[in-house]
C-alpha cells in the first residue's frame, strides 16, 4: 500500500472510531434526547423523505432515518417481522425492545404498535412513532404517515386509556445502544 493509501486508511479508522465513541459515550437518556432532537427538526407537515429505494418513507422508514442521522450514521434499526407482529427483528446489538406502561414512556423512546378498529376490533395496521413527552393524561408523539400522506406530525395528547384501547396492549418500546 502506498503512503497516501495508508494515511487514508488510518484516517478512516479514526473517524469511525470517533463516531462510535460519540454514541457509545452517551448515556441512554442522552441518546434518547438526540433521537427526539433529530425528529423535532422536521416541522409540522414536512415531507418524511424517501427510503433507500426512493419510495416515500412511511412511519418506520422515517424513524429509521431519524435514528440513523441522530447516531451520526452508526445505528440502523433492523427490519420488521411480518404482519401481524410489526416488531423490529431483535437481531441488532444496537436496539433493544422491552415492555413499559404508557405512563412510563420517556421522550425519545421509539414505540411500535398495532392499531385496531374501534368499531370492528380488526387489526388496521402497525405504526411506529417517537415519544415527545408524557403528560399527566397521556402521550404526545411525533410520527410520519399517521394521516397516510407521508408527512410528519406531532400528535396531540393521546390519553393512556385510548392508547391501550387502540393497541389492545400490543406495542413494544425500543431504545438504541
Amino acid at each position: 500500500m502506498k503512503p497516501f493509501g495508508i494515511i487514508m486508511f488510518v484516517a478512516c479508522l479514526l473517524v469511525t472510531s470517533v463516531r462510535a465513541d460519540y454514541w457509545s459515550a452517551l448515556q441512554q437518556t442522552q441518546r434518547d434526547q438526540a433521537i427526539l432532537t433529530e425528529a423535532l427538526k422536521y416541522p409540522e407537515g414536512a415531507w418524511g423523505g424517501v427510503n433507500y429505494k426512493g419510495e416515500p418513507n412511511e412511519c418506520k422508514g422515517w424513524v429509521q432515518k431519524v435514528v440513523y442521522d441522530a447516531s451520526r450514521k452508526l445505528v440502523s434499526l433492523p427490519l420488521n417481522q411480518p404482519a401481524p407482529n410489526y416488531e423490529f427483528w431483535q437481531n441488532s446489538t444496537r436496539v433493544s425492545g422491552f415492555c413499559a406502561s404508557p405512563q412510563m414512556f420517556q421522550p425519545g423512546w421509539i414505540i411500535q404498535m398495532r392499531y385496531y378498529s374501534q368499531t370492528t376490533g380488526a387489526l388496521l395496521s402497525g405504526h411506529t412513532a417517537i415519544v415527545i413527552n408524557v403528560t399527566s393524561t397521556g402521550i404526545n408523539f411525533i410520527e410520519c404517515n399517521w394521516q397516510k400522506d407521508n408527512r410528519v406530525y406531532r400528535r396531540k395528547t393521546v390519553s393512556f386509556a385510548d392508547f391501550l384501547k387502540q393497541t389492545k396492549g400490543y406495542y413494544t418500546v425500543y431504545q438504541t445502544r
